[in-house]
């Protein structure tokens, strides 16, 4: 029987009244400010009630504009489906950003949005642990295994009470050595394999606990096995000889404002919602958009202004009584998902050490 895993992914004020009839057309905002200078803002149609669920619609030829609170204008240049960016934009911490959007002859606008200032992790630590997870069976019953991995944890300290809250997008990077044992001259396989979480929310706030001085923030999970990655069924064993080489987890750090904190606040509710009678609805999460030319007129979502950063570490394994250590190394978000090279290391990798 085929397992295969079972992902619960996720797709990133006032409460917004879903009591709309099923022809009316709804403007949604996914609009990101970071303190790099990048802006990007997607705009689409709300999919009718009577519709099944499908791509969302794009709205092309809009206007976007983001003002400063100094009252200075950056137009967004559009790039297709529905999407709106500019890059190296002056912006400042303590500044309020206002995206500002014209389509259709209606003006769209969001509540003023402050930069915090960046804040970087103080540390990051890890160990070992035994966790479950779920997986779905061809016949649609959920099974559960057991996996040996890292549990990595992030340390921040002196931040104040009124700003302890971040969300993190994480990507996991694992690679992989096979050797085929058969020939006289041994041939070896350099393979990789990368995970991107790109909608998982992870949420810090001030329910996590605090221990002299430093705010606690568990980041993600990953298991040790080649089997979870799918590498024996890849390279099975025998001939091929071999196992796990490196492991690399990166993940990108906003740093959010309170209209944030409260909107992802609200979106995780929502994701670890059970389905009881009481459990939030996605038309309740908080939006900062309003139409000002028509104040009745819907639109959702969210622009988001939060100062970035970004890491990467390779762990190290040293044994299961041990802790993990952390070695900073480039970034490996731009490599393909999957792939192997044959007698020759990838430029990318991580460990060079000599060939078997």
């Amino acid at each position: 029987m085929v397992l295969l895993p079972l992902m619960v992914m996720v797709s990133c004020q006032e409460i917004y009244d879903p009591r709309v009839s099923a022809g009316e057309e709804i403007l949604v905002v996914d609009g990101l400010l970071t303190d790099a200078g990048l802006c990007r803002v997607t705009l689409s149609l709300a999919t009718p009630y009577d519709e099944p669920e499908g791509q969302p619609v794009p709205i092309y030829g809009a206007a976007v504009t983001v003002l400063d609170n100094d009252s200075v204008a950056w137009d967004l240049r559009e790039s297709g489906q529905g999407v709106y960016s500019a890059s190296s934009l002056p912006v400042q911490a303590g500044h309020a950003y206002t995206l500002v959007i014209r389509s259709e002859g209606e003006e769209y606008r969001s509540t003023p949005q402050t930069m915090m200032p960046p804040h970087n992790s103080d540390t990051i630590f890890g160990e070992v642990l035994t966790k479950e997870f779920p997986f779905t069976g061809t016949n649609g019953d959920i099974y559960y295994h057991s996996y040996k991995g890292g549990n990595i944890h992030l340390g921040f300290r002196d931040l104040p009470d009124s700003a302890k809250a971040f969300r993190f997008v994480y990507s996991f990077y694992v690679q992989y050595v096979a050797m085929d044992v058969r020939p006289l001259i041994p041939v070896s396989y350099y393979i990789w394999h990368k995970e991107g979480f790109s909608y998982v929310l992870n949420l810090t706030g001030s329910d996590f606990p605090v221990a002299s001085g430093e705010m606690l923030h568990d980041l993600c999970f990953f298991p040790f096995d080649k089997d979870y990655y799918s590498f024996v069924q890849q390279w099975p064993d025998p001939p091929y000889v071999g196992g796990m080489d490196a492991y690399v987890v990166m993940f990108d750090q906003y740093r959010l404002n309170g209209d944030a904190e409260e909107y992802y606040t609200a979106m995780k509710k929502l994701l670890d919602a059970e389905g009881k009678m009481f459990d939030p609805l996605a038309s309740q999460l908080p939006r900062n958009m309003v139409c000002t030319s028509d104040p009745q007129k819907k639109v959702v979502g969210f622009f988001e202004v939060s100062s970035y950063a970004s890491y990467a570490y390779r762990v190290v394994y040293h044994g299961d009584e041990k802790p993990l250590t952390f070695e900073k190394t480039p970034s490996l978000k731009w490599v393909p998902k999957d792939g192997s090279m044959k007698d020759e290391y990838p430029p990318f990798w991580v460990t060079r050490g000599s060939k078997r």
